[in-house]
């Protein structure tokens, strides 16, 4: 690949910076058993990457110039993508098997002959520098795809919107909600209609048709009808926005949509908290049912799952982090199961703690297996638990103990276990960064080494067997599974820049692949600034990956890298 081709599409002094720092590029991906594109002799001819499904072939061309070609003497389907004169062939490739291109030029028959790597190379379609735009200063907040996987929705955290292009990264429609932060973004499965979830004063959940000209929604929920809202202590902070009512997830299922709604902020000395799971008419926004059905839960709910069919729906209800329950006060944590049609529970269990924990803390760790018979769900405190459908109710078939604190160099450490996501061969946990627990240490207590389970992906089977693992790279940033299960999509790095050499970026398996989790390592996608938590987002049959980044600032050198961007990488 020449330096022209790795560079194309950035401005003038990014360009520059690209430009130098290309050497160093090509040298780290080929640590990482990435190679780079072959290319024909000549300024003007066709470079070969191989990607995960096919093939891109690269001209310094305009489309209209670019002549028609062969692959391996057969006429190649090509559709164009983001940059002038790239094309996709899909096409099923082997490692290390060689694979000719051919055309006609000035009339004679010329070439490209090139060997298959042994793992597909990561192909950067096109990038949106969010913060190139004066009007856009804010970082990335969301990321969704369309069902079909055409459109990609982004959303920010000074409250706009844009559904771009799939294949060209091209604007086709925009919103922005001033003083906002856009919390969630989904479409609805027949894909013209768009819900966006805020987080903002009034808590709003509304439905856009994205072929209207204005950005006009069709109808709108709004939570602190019944949630209420705060007034920020400093509303122009950059976290002011926290303690407003906010839609923290979004499921769209059968025309309709599902949305958990929390609003959380301090009273008294303490951490209030009221949440309600709704759902609603995806056409008219009419509310079908909503739980709990006589008003708000006083706790969190932040994070649910719907099975495929959408006749089940799983979230845990808990309180806010760093809280201690009252004695008596009713505020045990537990795992709550409904009838998706009807919002009836249909089981529930309290989850009692982890002696010394003060009570069960989740995060994202509530999964269906996509028929909905299969549960699993995962605890702060290490532990992961999986059910079984059992009639109406549910049965508990094996509890794990993922993550053991243990004593390392006289200080006890842990590990965070909050992510999960759920496949028919079996539930993935991810553990995250090493912590002293707070039951346990001085409040100037730090870990002295990794706990040996910590930052690990686990591949279990449905009796809570061990298939493979694969250690990861970083902190877990979020992770996004494909429809088909074939394709897992994990951000890794770390929120703050205090350990600026760590990898920031992309990595992505295929879990379709026999052997550990190395084996079914497919790339690594290194970038400039940081991983945006919860930024990554992966379209349904898997072909396209969005990445969203943040600027890095190295704190030891006062030096600040990469800039708030959306990825779109094949």
């Amino acid at each position: 690949m020449s330096r022209g081709t790795l560079c194309r599409g950035l401005g003038e002094s990014a360009a520059g910076a690209c430009f130098r720092s290309s050497g160093l590029l090509a040298f780290f991906l080929s640590a990482l058993a990435i190679p780079l594109a072959a290319a024909a002799q000549g300024d003007r001819g066709p470079s070969l990457t191989f990607v995960r499904g096919g093939i891109v072939v690269e001209w310094d061309l305009p489309a209209e110039e670019t002549p028609p070609f062969t692959l391996n003497g057969r006429a190649a389907a090509r559709r164009p993508l983001g940059a002038e004169g790239s094309w996709l062939v899909e096409t099923a490739w082997a490692p290390q098997e060689s694979y000719t291109l051919a055309w006609i030029e000035g009339g004679a028959e010329r070439s490209l002959r090139a060997a298959a790597p042994l793992r597909p190379m990561p192909w950067r379609v096109w990038w949106i520098d969010w913060s190139a735009d004066p009007r856009q200063r804010a970082g990335i907040s969301a990321l969704a795809f369309a069902p079909g996987g055409r459109r990609l929705a982004i959303g920010s955290f000074d409250g706009r919107v844009r559904v771009v292009e799939t294949a060209t990264g091209q604007t086709r429609w925009t919103l922005h909600r001033p003083g906002r932060v856009i919390k969630h973004l989904q479409f609805a499965e027949a894909g013209g209609r768009l819900y966006v979830g805020e987080q903002g004063p009034r808590g709003i959940l509304a439905a856009y048709d994205l072929a209207g000209e204005r950005a006009e929604p069709l109808w709108r929920f709004e939570s602190a009808q019944e949630l209420g809202t705060s007034q920020p202590a400093d509303p122009q902070g950059p976290l002011g926005w926290v303690t407003y009512p906010g839609v923290y997830r979004i499921a769209a299922r059968g025309g309709d949509v599902l949305a958990a709604f929390t609003r959380s902020w301090p009273r008294n000395g303490r951490r209030a908290t009221l949440a309600r799971l709704v759902r609603l008419d995806g056409a008219t926004g009419r509310v079908r049912w909503a739980y709990p059905a006589d008003g708000p839960a006083t706790q969190m709910l932040t994070w649910f799952d719907v099975d495929a069919a959408g006749r089940s729906v799983v979230f845990p209800l808990q309180l806010p982090f760093g809280s201690i329950p009252r004695p008596g006060g009713g505020e045990e944590s537990k795992v709550v199961v409904l009838d998706g049609a009807t919002g009836i529970p249909r089981f529930g269990s309290t989850v009692a703690p982890l002696p010394p924990h003060y009570f069960a803390a989740f995060w994202r760790g509530v999964a269906f297996d996509p028929g909905g018979r299969r549960l699993a769900f995962s605890t702060e405190d290490g532990r992961g638990f999986l059910y079984i459908r059992d009639g109406e109710t549910w049965r508990e078939t094996r509890r794990l103990l993922l993550v053991e604190p243990m004593e390392l160099g006289g200080v006890v450490v842990t590990a965070t276990n909050g992510t999960l996501a759920a496949t028919a061969a079996g539930p993935l946990f991810a553990t995250g960064e090493t912590y002293v627990p707070l039951e346990y240490r001085s409040p100037d207590a730090e870990p002295v080494a990794e706990h040996p389970q910590s930052n690990t992906l686990f591949g279990l089977d449905w009796a809570g067997n061990t298939r493979w693992l694969w250690r990861l790279d970083a902190d877990l940033m979020g992770l996004s599974l494909s429809a088909d299960e074939a394709t897992l999509a994990l951000a890794q790095g770390h929120e703050i820049g205090s350990r600026p050499r760590a990898f920031q970026g992309l990595a992505v398996l295929d879990l379709g692949r026999p052997g550990s989790g190395r084996d079914k390592l497919r790339y690594r996608y290194p970038i400039e600034g940081r991983a945006v938590y919860d930024g990554v987002a992966i379209s349904p049959a898997g072909r396209w990956i969005a990445l969203a980044e943040a600027p890095l600032t190295d704190r030891k050198r006062g030096l600040t890298r990469g800039a708030h961007r959306v990825h779109l990488i094949r």
